[in-house]
């Protein structure tokens, strides 16, 4: 198997930007749960996912947790970045949705790249870009959609082979919704014959549209 690096994200870049990206980055492995990084916390270096997913979640005020985006393989994280290059304290948290490979660059090195190298600068504007129209998407189906619409099309979304391998609490998080609302909701339409619950599954066994 051809062992990871870092560069292949960077195929065109010049040599001695590709011999720093060695030099600099450490290969990390993070098992799925696995929260990284917490509000107020200092981000002492940047993430670059090689392999799976990890979520950013905000904290409200009323103490509702809500998805903001997700980061995936070829991607950095907005907030990280931000925090970063403006030196101020990372305002949410991550969970590895799945086990996560990936490399960590230290923040002082991130910072020097980003005025050093279009490539590195493009591929962090890149990603608040991608990140900040995917938040524009969430807050926009939070406003103008039913709780109960998000929720069926969020189960579709996530089922596989009609199962859907996630808690009350889990959903209920990513909606930003409390999870006794989930769980009625899920009741209902388990009532209605759409669903059938069970711990830490949900069977599809309806159209839910």
């Amino acid at each position: 198997m051809q062992t990871l690096s870092i560069v292949n994200l960077f195929p065109f870049a010049d040599k001695e930007f590709q011999e720093e990206l060695v030099r600099f980055s450490t290969l990390v492995n993070l098992k799925e749960g696995t929260m990284v990084g917490y509000p107020g916390a200092r981000c002492d270096f940047t993430p670059v996912v090689v392999e799976g997913y990890l979520k950013v979640y905000a904290t409200l005020n009323n103490g509702k947790e809500i998805l903001l985006y997700k980061i995936g393989p070829g991607e950095t994280c907005m907030l990280t970045n931000l925090a970063i290059y403006k030196n101020r304290p990372y305002p949410a948290f991550a969970v590895c949705e799945t086990d996560v490979i990936g490399f960590t660059i230290p923040a002082s090195v991130a910072s020097v790249w980003f005025d050093k190298y279009t490539y590195w600068r493009n591929f962090v504007l890149d990603t608040i870009v991608k990140n900040a129209y995917e938040l524009f998407y969430i807050m926009n189906e939070i406003m103008s959609k039913p709780l109960e619409q998000r929720l069926r099309e969020y189960l579709m979304d996530n089922a596989y082979k009609e199962t859907v391998n996630l808690t009350h609490e889990d959903i209920a998080r990513d909606l930003g919704t409390a999870r006794e609302v989930v769980s009625r909701l899920l009741k209902d339409l388990e009532r209605q014959g759409l669903l059938e619950l069970k711990r830490g599954k949900i069977y599809i066994k309806g159209n839910l549209f």
